[in-house]
């Protein structure tokens, strides 16, 4: 089973790779409820570590209804194995679940 390191602010978690696959419908379904129309790459740098590893930080735009957009970014550990990369490491910068919360609140309050 290949498992990787699932990181936010509140802590690290290892996490199979078929439960991140599992868990895509309802982070969809969580971005839905503040209007998530695109999710689009703004920036992606990428640091060679050594001959296995490399460090890559992207940053996203959630575009949403009403011209709104939320900010995230995240970064990867991944290491090269038999000419493909794996993730190694999954790092949210912020706490996904608090941060639509805090927009629907946000939206709430207009």
């Amino acid at each position: 089973m290949e498992v990787f390191l699932n990181a936010d602010p509140n802590g690290t978690t290892p996490v199979p790779r078929s439960a991140l696959i599992e868990s895509l419908p309802q982070r969809r379904q969580l971005f839905a409820t503040i209007g998530l129309t695109e999710t689009h790459l703004t920036a992606i740098s990428q640091t060679t570590l050594d001959e296995h590893y490399t460090l890559v930080a992207t940053e996203w735009a959630a575009d949403l209804e009403g011209g709104d957009s939320l900010p995230l970014s995240s970064t990867f550990l991944l290491r090269r194995e038999a000419g493909s990369l794996r993730i190694v490491l999954y790092l949210n910068h912020l706490d996904i679940v608090a941060a639509v919360r805090e927009h629907r609140a946000g939206q709430s309050a207009e």
